[in-house]
């Protein structure tokens, strides 16, 4: 056998704590002979100096000996930040349940029993070796992983940052051109000043969705009125409900609801745009608001083509992907934005979800708490 562990090039060193000459004879003839590098102490005070300047792969600790049994020599051991991963094996001819039980509260991995067998104690040898390669393998991974993840996040923060100012620049021109131009000649005009706003809705969401996943707090609960959260959406979406028959509820301005006005609005923003994405110009969309007693309800009805039971389980996920209707080319789309209108309904409290409406369409939904009765204070 190589002593050699996975990926590794030079052989294992195990350290062996034993009082008994004859014991420690045996291991390191027959360690040796496996091929790996052998340290052998006769006590723990021993093995604390040793581990001070070599660094081994595996001990291999008698429980019974003089002035610091293997134990308290494995718990001091494991006190060292570099030994801390490194496996011990216990070695004793007390083989009760207490003592293991102690064995692998100090910090072992494994207990065998005197008189043992070396293939015994060769396989176990191998299996923990193994097993210690392949954590620190995983660990490095996850470090790369993380390092990955980072890099990534930065850039799509500087990359969404230098999209926001050239996009500014643009809306900001496209007003100015249609301005000065007929209406017979704006229609151009308007569908790129409605490709823009879908734009800056789009960097808004993921820049927030990363924000929540990095633990920020963005919801502000305070009492709003439902009425004004849906003039603000339909403020937000523009001329982009034009395409549609689009109806929406007189909703009563003494209906309030307790959440983040803005972010709410955007919630129902994106719930619309959504619509007008999955569905053929010139069908229905309907908005509906109802009052619950302890929330509020809002929804948004289509006439899409529905939604297979695939299709309703990934579609609050982050980079779910339906299929677009208006897409033309039978493409799937995907994106953040019922991403971040789930992340900013749960966190005020409410529910979201979306259920097929079978022959007529689909129907988003999403809840909001009202506000306790004689209270209108924001919530911490």
């Amino acid at each position: 056998m190589n002593g050699a562990m996975p990926n590794q090039v030079r052989p294992a060193t195990i350290l062996i704590v034993d009082d008994m000459p004859a014991n420690l004879q045996l291991l390191v003839h027959f360690l040796r002979s496996e091929g790996y590098r052998v340290r052998p102490v006769t006590s723990g005070i021993a093995a604390l100096e040793l581990v001070s300047h070599v660094r081994p792969d595996l001990v291999l600790m008698d429980v019974s000996m003089p002035e610091m049994d293997g134990f308290e020599t494995c718990r001091r051991l494991k006190e060292i930040s570099e030994m801390r991963d490194v496996p011990v094996v216990f070695l004793s001819a007390m083989g009760n349940l207490l003592d293991k039980v102690r064995a692998f509260e100090v910090g072992g991995v494994d207990y065998i029993t005197k008189p043992f067998h070396m293939e015994e104690v060769r396989i176990r040898i191998m299996t923990h070796l193994r097993l210690a390669a392949l954590r620190r393998d995983l660990e490095e991974k996850c470090r790369q992983l993380q390092q990955l993840e980072t890099i990534k996040e930065q850039l799509v923060h500087l990359l969404i940052h230098d999209l926001r100012t050239p996009l500014s620049n643009i809306s900001s021109a496209l007003d100015l051109l249609a301005a000065n131009v007929s209406a017979e000649g704006s229609s151009p005009l308007f569908a790129a000043r409605e490709a823009v706003l879908v734009l800056e809705h789009m960097i808004a969401d993921i820049l927030d969705v990363y924000k929540m996943e990095l633990g920020a707090r963005l919801v502000n609960l305070q009492e709003s009125s439902a009425a004004e959260v849906v003039g603000r959406a339909l403020q937000m979406m523009g001329t982009l409900l034009k395409r549609h028959s689009f109806e929406a509820p007189a909703v009563p301005s003494d209906l309030r609801i307790l959440c983040d006005h803005f972010l709410t609005a955007r919630v129902l923003m994106n719930l619309l745009h959504n619509a007008v994405k999955h569905t053929a110009p010139g069908t229905e969309i309907r908005l509906l608001v109802a009052d619950k007693g302890e929330f509020v309800r809002f929804a948004i009805q289509d006439q899409c083509s529905g939604l297979t039971p695939e299709d309703e389980r990934r579609l609050f996920e982050k980079f779910g992907r339906i299929e677009s209707v208006t897409a033309g080319t039978g493409r799937n789309v995907s994106g953040l934005g019922l991403v971040f209108s789930r992340m900013v309904i749960e966190a005020q409290g409410g529910e979201i979800g979306v259920r097929n409406r079978p022959g007529t369409g689909c129907e988003f939904w999403f809840t909001v708490l009202k506000p306790k009765r004689g209270s209108s204070e924001s919530l911490p």
